[in-house]
């Protein structure tokens, strides 16, 4: 209770009940049934959070038309930690001091260990030298080689394995070692200088006309929070592929709503929503320059340059759309359309920084696993699947974490994929299968009586399976695209593997069947053609 001169402020618990997370903000709702009394009330709420946006802060009677929230503000004020506050600082004192030197001494120990083990490992080192060199003189002088060589190697190999092993595990050790001494000192320096935090109270003023029961609501935005989608997708993988070389599996994709928050409030058994809605970006119109056009004498020489471009897609296309979904494919993110999903239990977020997650929504769907390899971004073969998002909404652009039959195996990503559109992930490389490129590039010539230089390129991929079962492999390279007359690109058929031309974006595929321990090799041969006044490439 407080007392401001006129009245005393009732103090009310107004739990919160929902929370709406932005991507850097959070609304918070806080909503209980009260009594009140004819008259003009002072309700105090406790424990809110201290960095609340003051203008934000509304109060409103819900269903109730015999009272008002005259005002509503929020104050703050210095308090001392009451968890500092009911200890004995005496008796923690000399428990934590005790404790802290036993962890120093035990540091001290691994570290003295580890400088012994390293000198240990130093003479190893020099040991194996010497034996190698020795060796190495035998064989030079077609010295007798006998089993005893192969001992003392053995020997050496497995002492230096040992003592690997055991700095790794002192290494480890001195890390947690290190983490306890750091939170006991912390601890101790919280003894000694009790710190202190801020809190704050919302206060409001309730003018009711008749007495009864009535619900408040208090309503404020804290910054301080966010929320990001983060996805896992799980591969069970089917029998052996099919003539087509495609793998019949099943996926399980599940989305997560990832949450921090450091308020200075516990959110506890609450309603979570999570929302796109971007309530920071300005609406002021772009400034415009002056654009001053001038005539200028045209180049004899075309200049030209080779640069890099990704074709951007948002899915596969070919999926059916639930009724009432819009044809049009929505953009990256959020599609450009503000939406929100909510979840569908309450849930327990402290305000301690660390992540969160929430399941939103879950599907299980069938895919199509297959082999791709792009030697030119990477040389080795990954597992790739194709699959149908068929969840209740659109798949928003966040990570995802693999899992499959070994468990988890690695992270990729995934682009906005609006719901029935098909998309695809990546499993990670094939483990059987390896990949080498090789390039050639003959020098410029130019054809006798020709304005035409001529520059050929030659690529050469080369394809082993050391597993002892059939792949079918999808390959691509590509041919750059020339946007100007001047400057053409032709693929020579005749010397590139499977007679393959390219697509309007200059990509080149071949479908591969690769037996159990076989090996295969693809060529690309192509001309790049320009004209002699073409300067840059």
């Amino acid at each position: 209770m407080a007392d401001d001169g006129k009245q005393l402020a009732v103090v009310l618990d107004i739990p919160v009940v929902e929370v709406t997370l932005l991507e850097d903000r959070a609304r918070v709702v806080r909503k209980a049934a009260i009594e009140l009394s004819t008259g003009q009330t002072r309700a105090r709420i406790e424990g809110v959070s201290p960095v609340l946006s003051d203008k934000t802060l509304t109060g409103a009677i819900a269903g109730g038309d015999g009272a008002r929230v005259v005002d509503a503000q929020v104050f703050r004020r210095l308090v001392m930690r009451q968890d500092d506050v009911d200890r004995e600082p005496a008796s923690e004192l000399a428990t934590l001091q005790a404790e802290l030197e036993q962890r120093e001494a035990e540091l001290q120990s691994l570290e003295d260990e580890t400088a012994l083990l390293g000198r240990h490992a130093a003479g190893l080192d020099r040991i194996a030298q010497l034996t190698f060199a020795e060796l190495a003189e035998d064989v030079s002088w077609a010295r007798d080689i006998g089993p005893e060589w192969a001992g003392r190697i053995d020997d050496l190999h497995n002492a230096e394995r040992d003592l690997r092993e055991r700095l790794v595990t002192l290494a480890a050790g001195m890390e947690e070692c290190q983490r306890i001494l750091q939170r006991l000192r912390n601890r101790l320096d919280r003894l000694h200088d009790p710190p202190e935090r801020e809190a704050a109270t919302i206060e409001a003023v309730i003018a009711v006309e008749r007495a009864g029961s009535y619900t408040l609501v208090i309503d404020y935005v804290v910054p301080g929070a966010c929320w990001r989608p983060y996805h896992t997708a799980q591969l069970i993988e089917g029998d052996e592929p099919d003539r087509d070389g495609q793998t019949g599996a099943r996926v399980v994709f599940t989305t997560d709503a990832c949450v921090w928050q450091n308020s200075g409030e516990d959110w506890c058994d609450v309603n979570l929503v999570f929302s796109t809605e971007r309530a920071s970006l300005g609406t002021n119109p772009p400034v415009l320059h002056s654009d001053i056009l001038a005539v200028q004498k045209k180049s004899d020489q075309v200049v030209v340059e080779a640069r890099e471009q990704e074709i951007q897609t948002t899915g596969l296309g070919g999926g059916e759309r639930p009724s009432g979904q819009l044809p049009d494919l929505p953009g990256i993110d959020d599609g450009g359309v503000v939406r929100a999903f909510r979840a569908s239990t309450s849930t327990t977020v402290p305000a301690d920084g660390r992540p969160y997650r929430i399941q939103l929504q879950s599907f299980e769907v069938d895919a199509r696993v297959q082999l791709v390899a792009m030697p030119e971004l990477a040389q080795c073969v990954f597992a790739k699947s194709i699959q149908e998002n068929r969840g209740s909404g659109p798949i928003l652009a966040g990570p995802v974490d693999l899992i499959r039959q070994s468990g988890f195996v690695g992270r990729t990503s995934v682009l906005f994929v609006a719901a029935g559109e098909r998309f695809e992930i990546a499993w990670g490389p094939e483990p059987d299968l390896r990949v080498k490129r090789t390039t050639e590039v003959s020098e410029d010539k130019s054809r006798l009586l020709s304005s035409w230089i001529v520059r050929t390129h030659k690529i050469y991929v080369m394809l082993s399976n050391l597993g002892d079962r059939n792949h079918s492999i999808e390959i691509t390279e590509r041919v750059p695209v020339s946007e100007i007359d001047k400057v053409k690109i032709q693929i020579d058929t005749d010397k590139t593997t499977g007679h393959r031309e390219s697509d309007k974006n200059g990509m080149v595929t071949w479908q591969l069947e690769m037996r159990a321990h076989d090996h295969e090799r693809i060529q690309l041969h192509y001309q790049l053609k320009k004209h002699e006044d073409v300067r840059g490439i």
